[in-house]
């Protein structure tokens, strides 16, 4: 870790790697960790994980850059690869949304939902609002499972009913929810939930 860290600390990298390391485990959970959390464990090298969010950032950038190209579609592998580096590593239950214009075109993306280790909220109508005003023509949900066990559970699969219902009555389709872990997903649509 203090290899990669050594364009930004310079010669602090030892005394970042260690200190990240301590607090995250890794450098990716680092920079999955909400950012209040992650210059509260720098301390001192706060400046220094300032630029490493900023890099963060031109990578996520760079990432929904070639999505805008694709077809909302979770055959395609590099979707796939995208939801997951988004948020298959977090420690905490996060929910992504993409929004899809005609034909299922990626328009963007967004985390909408933010839980513990076990749950994460989001209002259907925080959900239907932000795709209407995006002009969405369709919406996958993906959230994440921290356990790394990538079976729905009986509420993931009653709210995925429930807004299918709703998306079909406002016109919008929900293209899929998935439960995503570090080395999978699983599709609620091809496992029959959306009956």
């Amino acid at each position: 870790m203090a290899q990669l860290l050594a364009p930004f600390a310079g010669d602090a990298s030892d005394e970042l790697a260690a200190r990240l390391r301590k607090n995250f485990g890794s450098l990716r959970r680092a920079l999955d960790a909400p950012r209040e959390t992650l210059l509260d464990a720098a301390g001192p090298f706060s400046k220094t994980c300032e630029l490493l969010l900023a890099a963060r950032e031109l990578f996520d950038v760079a990432s929904r850059e070639d999505m805008l190209s694709r077809r909302v579609d979770i055959s395609d592998p590099a979707l796939a690869k995208f939801i997951r580096d988004r948020i298959g590593f977090c420690d905490e239950e996060r929910l992504l949304v993409i929004f899809s214009g005609a034909g299922q075109s990626y328009l963007l993306d967004e985390e909408m939902g933010l839980g513990g280790p076990d749950t994460v909220r989001l209002t259907s109508a925080k959900l239907f609002r932000r795709a209407l005003t995006v002009g969405a023509q369709g919406i996958m949900l993906a959230h994440n499972h921290p356990s790394g066990i990538c079976t729905p559970s009986e509420p993931d699969k009653l709210a995925t009913r429930e807004l299918a219902d709703l998306a079909a009555k406002l016109q919008i389709d929900l293209i899929d929810h998935l439960i995503v872990t570090r080395s999978k997903i699983y599709s609620m649509r091809a496992g029959g939930h959306f009956n």
